[in-house]
């Protein structure tokens, strides 16, 4: 075998070894990613407070993890880095993407609950308002007999409750008579309706 057939053996060894690393570190990466969205689904309905507290913590160890495992890589041979540090990485990963994911959601509920409009749906209370139309209208099933209807998400922008105007920026839940189906993505609505709360921590307008 010649020499430039052998140099071309070992490049595609190589291309296929590293094709195989970019596979396994994909994995690696795709698992904690999946395992922060899956525990942030599932932690939507917890407090603000608690989920900053949890996030503060998984970020916290995750740092911790990836300190500890850089000094002891230095201070000890290959060996120790084979047993030692296996998973060390992903979970650190796993920790560090969790905090992210709740950090992220506790703040934009914390902005959604500023101002008036969780107070005023917690009363039910009836109001007019200024909105833009944050995703397309879907139809949804009425009662037998009842009129047809869609759901839509808007973000308040001016509320009036009460005699007062207040400036907002909260996103809501609109359930809305059925021609309400022609409006379209980031068209500027004014809307009357009722407040009211609904399940993790969503307001909804019924008009």
């Amino acid at each position: 075998m010649s020499g430039a057939a052998v140099a071309g053996a070992a490049a595609s060894v190589a291309d296929r070894d590293r094709a195989a690393d970019a596979r396994r570190l994909d994995l690696r990466l795709l698992v904690p990613a999946l395992l922060a969205w899956a525990i942030g689904a599932w932690a939507l309905g917890w407090p603000v407070r608690t989920r900053l507290v949890v996030a503060a913590v998984a970020a916290l160890l995750g740092l911790l993890l990836v300190l500890g495992t850089v000094h002891r890589a230095r201070h000890a041979g290959d060996g120790w880095r084979s047993r030692a540090s296996r998973g060390r990485p992903e979970l650190a990963l796993t920790l560090l993407a969790l905090a992210l994911v709740l950090g992220a959601s506790s703040g934009h509920d914390a902005a959604r609950r500023a101002g008036p409009v969780p107070e005023l749906a917690d009363e039910r209370a009836s109001i007019t308002a200024e909105a833009v139309v944050l995703t397309e209208p879907v139809r949804v099933r009425s009662g037998f007999g009842g009129e047809p209807r869609v759901r839509l998400r808007v973000r308040l922008e001016q509320v009036t409750a009460r005699g007062e105007t207040t400036p907002v920026r909260a996103p809501v839940l609109l359930m809305a008579p059925g021609e309400w189906a022609r409006v379209g993505w980031h068209d500027r609505v004014r809307l009357s309706g009722r407040l009211a709360a609904a399940e993790r921590g969503d307001e909804v307008v019924v008009p």
